[in-house]
């Protein structure tokens, strides 16, 4: 490669003598950058990711705009509350855009607003038709220039609050529809039909449907229609979770999908009907002759899945996406895992879901003891170095190195920590973690800002109601993303994009008594004089209890803690950086660094939000303008 490019770069440079001479005797050639040869160019802009290609790399100079122009697919939201005024603006920007995200909190036979999703599509293919070729018309060097491409929409992703009666199956998705992912918080409908999507998306690649809480009925059934007999079907990545599919319909699926790489079949409910036989599922795929990428088995209430563990390398060689079911993380079944696995880049813990009856919400015995042996896992296996991604439960004892935890009450109801120690994967990039406590953001923010310099994603959900274990009572978690919580120690994370904090409670939100100057931060126009002295006066109204503080952690002194014996020299510097975790010492420094210039927060931040339920998630002006509408501080 190295030899090519020299020789490129010769044949170019005697070019440009050539014509020189040619022209005049006087100029003195040139010899050409490396940088201005396309073909250079575009193999260095292939190393990086759409972000810094959008964001920079355009913005440097017009050669390097044009080489990124039409490059990127357009993504555009759509939800059933908006206005009409709205979704008249949404249909103008929709023709074009590769990837559409929908809301529907509410998708019933009565529902009116709901309805303007399937008639917006309806309407979609012969608009797209006619702009595309309207477009074409339109010489090419005449074309407004732009960074994205004019695509036919190829990715819809739809999340449904409420599904009372309908089923997506009678939307009307485009044919070009490559990715397909639909997601129910509460379903009552009818059940899906995979016939009917497949017939009318047959480019579809990535098919996905998950149901987020249980109710008292039978939960969403999907079905396949016996007369579909298809040619080969492009499906690469099926996952399904919460829903029943018929062992029959699925085995008939899988003889018209040969380039299935992903099979994932979590939490299926075998309640009311017949139960899967895996042994046979396992034979079935062998004699389809199909290899395997990631693949995952498991329905409600039946442990016979266990047993066939060992062979399923005899379909997936190797795995490096764990989805784990809480009920099965044991000792030996995450050894069985780590003999099959080189290494792990994703890793996602799933659990029974919320059933509908409040009494049964949240903690169960399943999520006793399967955070911990992954917080082990994480600490100490050299599989996890690699983890790009991780979607697990935190509880607040792993994270407290100190023991800092103050809860309301006896100091001997905290539960017992395990032994300090840091994560091995620095290199993590999403983090969306469940947190159940009420006293632990500090140590949240704190651990992750140092331990985890290279994370881009990070959701954290907290949860209505928490039990730890049964003879607990039930316990309200709370967090706030004030100051003294300590969201704002999340700002040392240069390379953080998405930032989401929220609550699954309808009456309470992470927001709830936050302040301007608490947030504003982020923001360069926040980090003006007005909101310096606004923190700095409330960081002057700690002094009470910085000196408790300080007293606790001079006695703390005393007892002569001795920090864990640390191998590597990088753990050692991050351990010495998490001294004062959980501590408002920690914030108070942040705060005035910050203030103080020190450094600029969260310079990668696109998109925060601050609840479940809205659209998307917004630009971090946008989103702090909407929750501090209605306050005058």
């Amino acid at each position: 490669m190295k030899r090519f490019f020299n020789q490129l770069l010769r044949n170019i440079s005697l070019s440009r003598d050539t014509n020189t001479t040619l022209c005049t005797t006087t100029t003195t050639p040139t010899k050409i950058s490396p940088l201005e040869i396309p073909l250079i160019l575009d193999l260095i802009f292939s190393y990086l990711d759409d972000h810094t290609c959008r964001y920079r790399v355009a913005l440097v100079c017009r050669q390097w705009f044009l080489r990124q122009q039409n490059q990127f697919s357009r993504t555009i939201t759509f939800g059933d509350f908006w206005t009409d005024k709205q979704v008249a603006l949404f249909y103008t920007k929709l023709p074009g855009a590769g990837r559409l995200e929908c809301v529907l909190h509410f998708d019933s036979l009565r529902g009116i607003d709901t309805k303007n999703i399937r008639v917006l599509l309806e309407r979609y293919q012969g608009d797209y038709q006619r702009q595309l070729e309207k477009r074409n018309q339109i010489a090419i060097n005449k074309r407004k220039p732009t960074l994205y491409s004019f695509d036919s929409l190829r990715a819809i992703s739809i999340s449904v609050g409420v599904q009372y009666g309908t089923t997506i199956d009678s939307i009307p998705f485009p044919p070009s529809l490559t990715s397909l992912e639909l997601t129910f918080m509460f379903c009552l409908s009818n059940g899906e039909s995979f016939g009917k999507i497949m017939r009318t998306c047959p480019l579809l690649e990535i098919l996905s449907l998950e149901v987020e809480e249980r109710s008292s009925r039978p939960m969403s059934q999907i079905t396949l229609d016996q007369e579909l007999h298809p040619k080969p079907l492009p499906l690469q990545h099926l996952k399904l979770r919460n829903v029943y599919f018929a062992q029959a319909d699925l085995e008939s699926l899988l003889l018209f999908t040969p380039r299935i790489k992903s099979l994932k079949l979590i939490g299926l409910d075998t309640h009311h009907r017949p139960k899967y036989d895996w042994t046979r599922l396992l034979e079935h795929i062998k004699a389809l002759r199909v290899t395997l990428e990631d693949v995952y088995f498991f329905e409600y209430g039946q442990q016979s899945h266990l047993d066939i563990m060992p062979r399923l390398g005899e379909i997936c060689p190797t795995i490096w996406d764990w989805t784990l079911w809480a009920p099965d993380v044991t000792p030996s079944f995450l050894q069985e895992l780590t003999l099959r696995t080189s290494f792990v880049t994703t890793l996602e813990l799933f659990w029974e879901p919320m059933d509908y009856d409040y009494a049964a919400l949240c903690c169960s015995n399943e999520l006793k003891h399967a955070p911990r042996l992954i917080h082990k896992y994480l600490c100490t296996s050299s599989q996890l170095v690699h983890l790009k991604s991780l979607k697990t439960v935190i509880r607040p004892e792993f994270m407290d190195l100190f023991n800092r935890r103050v809860p309301h009450g006896d100091p001997l109801d905290l539960p017992t920590s395990p032994a300090p120690a840091l994560w091995v994967c620095r290199g993590l990039e999403t983090l969306h973690v469940e947190l159940h406590d009420r006293h632990c953001s500090r140590i949240l923010f704190g651990y992750v800002s140092r331990v985890l310099p290279q994370l881009q994603e990070l959701f954290v959900r907290i949860p209505e109601v928490c039990k730890p274990d049964e003879d607990s009572p039930f316990i309200y978690p709370v967090m706030h993303v004030n100051l003294q919580g300590g969201l704002c120690l999340l700002s040392r994370l240069k390379l953080l994009r998405r930032l989401r904090v929220a609550s699954t409670s309808h009456e309470f939100k992470v927001t709830d008594g936050c302040s301007k100057m608490a947030l504003n931060w982020m923001l360069p126009s926040g980090r003006n004089g007005k909101f310096k002295r606004q923190r700095r006066d409330e960081l002057k109204s700690w002094r009470v209890r910085r000196d408790e503080e300080d007293q606790r952690e001079t006695m703390r002194s005393l007892q002569q803690q001795q920090p864990p014996k640390l191998e590597k020299e990088a753990d050692a510097e991050i351990w010495s950086q998490l001294r004062n975790l959980g501590l408002l010492l920690d914030v108070e420094e942040v705060v005035k660094e910050i203030d103080a210039g020190g450094f600029e927060p969260l310079p990668s931040l696109e998109k925060l939000s601050f609840s479940l339920n809205t659209l998307g998630m917004k630009h971090p002006e946008v989103e702090l303008k909407n929750v501090f509408r209605d306050r005058k501080k």
